[in-house]
């Protein structure tokens, strides 16, 4: 190969660079050397990639024609010398590849998914924000210093709750501790009754079971909420028209959340990133009316469905 050389320190040997670039794996070279009437030639197979030296014939003799006949004697020893080292026909010495699919089996994923679970527990507490539906069953009653009336209210047209939670996972693998805090803007809404939009806040806290896997996690809490909502203003028509502001009040309740965390990387090393699929109920919900009007008593229903996003910390 007419290639240029380079002097790397004691050796002199191709310029190696050359032929990386052009991808080649194996060059055959040689130099002669010139000492008054006395001629030496090396012959030599060079792998490119480690920059070594394979095979090489060196071959010694004067300057005539005895040179025709070396060169028969160097072909046929070098031809000698690159089949001793090179594989037998149809055997490859260097591949060059891309990887088109890579596969692992089943005990591998496991063992991966396994570091990706362990690696995603050193993060001990995840934080998520969410926005949902909320419903609510409710009875009311109204009084105008002559009549009363009662009837249920339910949560309807454009209401909707946003949420806020912090976790904090602990040293367990499988148990932590969560609380919250959450917003409802609703209005409420049952014949014959009408009412203005309000606002309830609710803080929240539970102790949760989180069952995990690479891809997600499922969570299971219990755990009791606190909540406070303002004064509301109802009419009512049955016949009379009774007019009447309610509240404000403060409620107590036990609650339960089933949850659906999905993880958006799967790497041992990224920080959690995940969605999240939640709901929320009040297994036993108590109100207090603190204006004294009468209206303590227990609100049969009290659920919402949220969907939200949140991370490690």
């Amino acid at each position: 190969a007419d290639i240029p050389w380079i002097n790397r320190g004691a050796l002199m040997l191709p310029d190696f660079s050359i032929l990386e670039d052009d991808g080649t794996d194996l060059v055959a070279s040689g130099l002669f050397l010139r000492d008054e009437n006395g001629l030496t030639i090396q012959a030599n197979l060079y792998d490119v990639r480690n920059e070594t030296i394979k095979a090489g014939v060196r071959w010694s003799g004067t300057v005539g024609l005895d040179i025709f006949d070396a060169v028969h004697e160097i072909s046929a020893s070098f031809e000698k010398e690159v089949d001793r080292v090179l594989p037998e026909a149809g055997k490859t010495l260097i591949t060059r590849q891309e990887t088109i699919f890579t596969g692992s089996s089943d005990d591998e994923r496991l063992l991966a998914g396994r570091r990706v679970i362990q690696a995603r527990q050193t993060w001990r507490h995840l934080l998520s924000i969410d926005i949902g539906v909320p419903v609510i069953d409710e009875e009311i009653t109204l009084d105008n210093g002559s009549e009363l009336s009662t009837f249920s209210g339910r949560f309807g047209g454009s209401s909707f709750t946003a949420g806020m939670e912090w976790e904090w996972l602990g040293n367990g693998d499988y148990l932590g501790t969560m609380a919250g805090f959450r917003i409802i803007n609703a209005e409420k809404y049952s014949e014959p009754a009408t009412e203005d939009r309000f606002t309830d806040y609710m803080l929240y806290g539970a102790a949760r079971l989180n069952l995990r896997a690479s891809r997600s996690d499922l969570y299971f809490g219990l755990g009791s909420g606190l909540s406070f909502s303002p004064k509301e203003s109802y009419t009512v028509s049955t016949p009379s028209v009774i007019s009447d502001e309610i509240g404000p009040f403060l409620s107590l309740s036990a609650r339960m959340d089933l949850g659906f965390r999905g993880y958006m990387n799967q790497r041992a090393a990224a920080r959690p990133v995940f969605w999240s699929l939640k709901m929320y109920l009040s297994l036993y919900e108590y109100r207090f009316d603190l204006a004294g009007d009468g209206n303590n008593g227990r609100v049969p229903v009290n659920f919402g469905i949220c969907i939200g996003m949140g991370m490690g910390l």
